[in-house]
């Protein structure tokens, strides 16, 4: 490889890392403070109901928004240290997708009466870009955790 090309290629390469670490945009979020402290109180849904926390809280590609969806429509975007609460009916197949590198990775969640679920929402490392994907939190330390990651992020507006 000539020195030329080098040169091109290592300029394509920093430009695109550029793009990566700058330029996102924020994501709405809640600014009703009694929404936001009752959504972080974890309470138990109503009668009929689920509740599905999806949070973002790792490092890598925190600058980075990814679109999610639910049920097949855009929900917005997530971004790191942000969460968003569902409050869907009981008994309902909860459908998750979020971008990813090569497609969508999906989740499905089957809602029981008055439980909370809780998605954790990350990135990895991929081939070209990040990768995004889901890992349901079920067991009592994880859901300790979950919490307080919830606790420490800012509520973000569902689009739908």
């Amino acid at each position: 490889m000539g020195k030329q090309m080098r040169n091109t290629f290592v300029m394509i390469f920093l430009a695109l890392c550029a793009m990566m670490l700058g330029g996102c945009s924020s994501v709405p979020t809640v600014t009703d403070e009694a929404v936001v402290n009752e959504a972080k109180s974890f309470s138990p849904p109503a009668e009929g109901k689920a509740h599905v926390y999806i949070y973002r809280d790792g490092w890598l590609g925190r600058r980075i928004n990814i679109d999610l969806f639910l049920d097949g429509n855009p929900l917005g975007e997530s971004e790191n240290l942000h969460f968003y609460l569902l409050k869907v009916d009981a008994g309902k197949t909860v459908h998750l997708e979020t971008n990813s590198e090569f497609g969508n990775n999906k989740i499905d969640i089957e809602t029981e009466n008055g439980k909370i679920y809780y998605v954790r929402h990350y990135t990895r490392f991929g081939l070209i870009w990040g990768q995004a994907d889901f890992e349901m939190k079920t067991e009592p330390k994880d859901i300790e955790d979950a919490q307080e990651s919830i606790k420490n992020s800012e509520m973000s507006v569902p689009s739908i």
